[in-house]
């Protein structure tokens, strides 16, 4: 992807929202019950629109980042060099990924409404529609679980995957096998598990699960390839995949045999490109995970998930699986699938929602 050139940014602002899920996203370290996101908007001279959305929440535990983090260095680093410079400080954003994602993110977008067309195409995604999944948070009434499973498969959705850890994994898993034998299922285990576990990870063999997601904490390389060799499940690492030259090295040590990508958690979706075309070139499975992201972000995640070398379901539901009203026009899953945004992500943007669910706002002007 060619280097953006950005005299022309002349206004930002930044959005805090805070958003309720309709139910709680419950995973083996956090409970989520609202979804905070910080918005970048850049506006140039024609009144063009570029938007984005970080990732981070309010708490780091996903990564070394918060919404509160991200502010500070979209507002005092990322916005500056725009309205000022004109380039990107990439050394000050360095150990900021969810930051500089943020920032390149909304200039990108910036990009492809001057040119009138979405981010999909600005970025040349091939695909007319993206194949989702949905993602089951931890719950311990089995039967609510498997009545939430059921209105996913009654909806076309192309995966189920199961957060776990342990004391629950093998029941809850093997209850959603039963109810529906046929159906892609995973499980993640946000890296809860101890290397010692290899017994009960090993029992999931029979589940034919299509993936394990991040069993131990990363980054575990040396236990990763260890699990791997020993398992007949693929191993699908996340949190250990913090760069594309992770990326490689994970593959090329025999720890992952799938991998998700998250723009955010690289760093922006430059580096997201240059992963898939790594796992594209080296026939492995990949696939665009998510943050629970609002539409402003499921835009330039779906976006991403129409790259040909996304090959596996993302993890990038509907809007109605996590609010019941979004910050766009609503994403809405058809047998299963999405399709990428044709226009500018600003034409979706519900500028009323934005204003119900804002907590912060700061505009900035050039100078």
């Amino acid at each position: 992807m060619d280097v953006v050139d950005v005299p022309w940014v002349i206004r930002a602002e930044l959005i805090e929202v805070r958003i309720p899920l309709v139910r709680p996203l419950t995973s083996a370290d956090s409970s989520m019950t609202h979804r905070n996101a910080v918005l970048l908007c850049l506006t140039d001279q024609s009144d063009n629109q570029g938007w984005a959305e970080c990732g981070a929440d309010n708490s780091p535990y996903y990564l070394p980042e918060s919404s509160a983090t991200a502010w500070d260095a979209l507002e005092n680093i990322a916005i500056p060099n725009y309205l000022q410079s004109g380039n990107l400080d990439e050394d000050a954003l360095a150990l900021q990924p969810l930051a500089r994602s943020t920032a390149l993110g909304a200039l990108l977008d910036l990009t492809a409404a001057r040119n009138n067309i979405g981010f999909s195409q600005l970025i040349g995604g091939t695909l007319p529609h993206v194949e989702v999944g949905a993602v089951l948070g931890k719950n311990d009434d089995l039967e609510g679980l498997l009545s939430e499973a059921s209105a996913y498969v009654d909806a076309g959705y192309r995966r189920l995957k199961l957060k776990i850890s342990p004391g629950f994994d093998q029941e809850p898993l093997r209850e959603l096998r039963n109810a529906f034998s046929d159906m892609d299922l995973a499980a993640d285990a946000n890296g809860s598990y101890h290397p010692d576990d290899i017994g009960i990870l090993e029992s999931l063999d029979e589940l034919e699960l299509s993936f394990l997601e991040q069993p131990f904490p990363s980054p575990g390389w040396d236990a990763h390839t260890t699990l791997e060799s020993q398992i007949q499940t693929p191993i699908c690492l996340d949190e250990s995949l913090t760069s594309p030259a992770k990326i490689a090295h994970a593959i090329e040590i025999g720890a992952t045999s799938v991998v998700t990508i998250k723009a955010g958690k690289l760093g922006g979706t430059d580096r997201a490109m240059e992963a898939i075309t790594l796992c594209e070139a080296q026939g492995v499975p990949a696939w665009i995970g998510g943050l629970v992201e609002t539409g402003v972000g499921r835009t330039h995640s779906v976006a991403l998930a129409s790259l040909p070398g996304c090959t596996m379901p993302a993890d990038l539901s509907g809007s109605n699986r996590y609010f019941a009203r979004d910050l766009t026009s609503p994403w809405a899953t058809e047998a299963g699938m999405l399709f990428p945004l044709g226009s500018p992500t600003a034409s979706s943007v519900d500028e009323d929602a934005i204003d119900e669910f804002s907590v912060r706002r700061k505009s900035f002007e050039r100078v």
